[in-house]
């Protein structure tokens, strides 16, 4: 039976949510006629594009990753004389990943060996635009670069080579839903030289680094924000796992298979052949869940534990499907909205569940 079609039998469905990276995103800066801007484009990831297997493992310091930076640097450009250069990788590398004493801060030298002028390298391997947004912001966007600002400034580059700026005036035209930037940021990602594999999940480090995996012990105690970091679709059970240590194999089905996180109050389905985020619940000692160690949640909107419906009403708006028995108690109930979805039993919050932009 597929997963689908037998989630959607169940009184307690699943539900569509945030995927993975659902975070603004820290930005390249850009020098443009001696003025520093943000970019919204990241030239750097194309040098990598060919070959992942060269590219560092970059934390934004040292033994620290984060999910509003999934590339793990913020890389400083310079566009002069019609060329684009960089001139700056603010980063750290860290040889030994045990060690902490080991990490060093990028130096281009390292990266681009041989090849500094001036103090800066011609981004020759570069062909695509740059994206450099000017003035207020006008709509803010909780993923990438999905924010919209007045003006945008949009560079054609060919092998290095800078165009003249076309301008665009977003006050003069209509913007996407922040849904629907969210979902063009994703798309971005997913097309990206990266693609579904940032600087903090299973990019390759310095070569010879690597060690055998042993076995990882379950843990408990952690402190969750639903969609963001690993807690999100499309993150590699393996780098999960690197969280929250090993599972224990539940039911498979012909499209999905699902593993238990009792220590951590976690439960996940995976995709079969990929290994990847399918389905994330959080539980807080829902019937037949009450083995689980109850993880310390806090949404993007400030939602615990401790939340009524009521709470949930105010800080989402009105939801996109409101689900409850036909008693008029109403022994459970399920507010649906996009990205995450809410499940009470007896007027408590038993079940939080994340999954991917299609629903179920």
């Amino acid at each position: 039976m597929k997963i689908s079609r037998l989630l959607g039998s169940l009184i307690i469905g699943l539900v569509s949510v945030s995927a993975a990276l659902a975070t603004a995103q820290a930005p390249d800066r850009i020098f443009y006629k001696g003025v520093e801007k943000m970019l919204f484009s990241n030239p750097l990831e194309e040098y990598y594009s060919a070959d992942k297997e060269k590219r560092p493992r970059f934390m934004i310091e040292p033994m620290v990753v984060s999910s509003g930076n999934w590339r793990g640097y913020v890389a400083t450009w310079v566009i002069s004389d019609g060329k684009l250069y960089l001139t700056k990788v603010d980063s750290w590398l860290c040889p030994d990943p045990s060690v902490k004493e080991s990490c060093q801060q990028v130096e281009l030298g390292q990266l681009f060996p041989g090849k500094i002028s001036e103090g800066r390298i011609l981004a020759d391997w570069y062909t695509g635009k740059l994206r450099v947004p000017d003035g207020e912001q006008l709509q803010y966007v909780h993923m990438g670069y999905g924010s919209t600002y007045e003006r945008d400034m949009t560079f054609d580059v060919k092998g290095g080579e800078v165009g003249e700026p076309e301008i665009i005036d977003n006050t003069k035209r209509e913007l996407p839903s922040p849904m629907d930037a969210m979902r063009t940021e994703l798309e971005k990602l997913k097309d990206s030289p990266l693609g579904d594999q940032p600087a903090f999940g299973a990019v390759a480090s310095t070569k010879n680094t690597e060690r055998p995996q042993s076995k990882r012990e379950p843990r408990s105690g952690l402190v969750i924000v639903p969609g963001q970091g690993v807690f999100s679709v499309g993150t590699k059970r393996k780098d999960l796992e690197a969280v929250v240590g090993d599972g224990e194999e539940g039911s498979k089905y012909e499209d999905v298979y699902f593993v238990e996180y009792p220590k951590a109050g976690v439960q996940v389905s995976y995709e079969n052949g990929k290994d990847a985020v399918h389905v994330i619940f959080l539980y807080n000692n829902q019937a037949r869940y009450e083995s689980f160690v109850v993880p310390k949640v806090k949404t993007d909107k400030d939602i615990d534990w401790n939340a009524t419906p009521k709470d949930i009403l105010k800080a989402y708006g009105k939801p996109l499907k409101d689900f409850s028995d036909d008693g008029p108690a109403r022994s459970w109930r399920r507010l649906e909205y996009p990205g995450i979805d809410f499940l009470f039993q007896g007027g408590k919050l038993g079940r939080i569940g994340i999954l991917g932009p299609g629903g179920n």
